[in-house]
């Protein structure tokens, strides 16, 4: 994803928050493993 994100300095924006929502979706990942043990969602759909 990192190459993905210094390659993508041409495209459009649209591309470019797709990419910041992508890596803060594992940073929080990243820091619920870190912290819980396990990851958290935040939406519950009964499963």
């Amino acid at each position: 994803m990192f190459v993905l994100a210094c390659s993508s300095r041409l495209s459009r924006p649209a591309e470019q928050i797709g990419l910041a929502l992508l890596f803060v979706a594992a940073l929080g990942n990243l820091l619920d493993r870190w912290g819980d043990g396990h990851v958290s969602d935040y939406f519950h759909t009964g499963w």
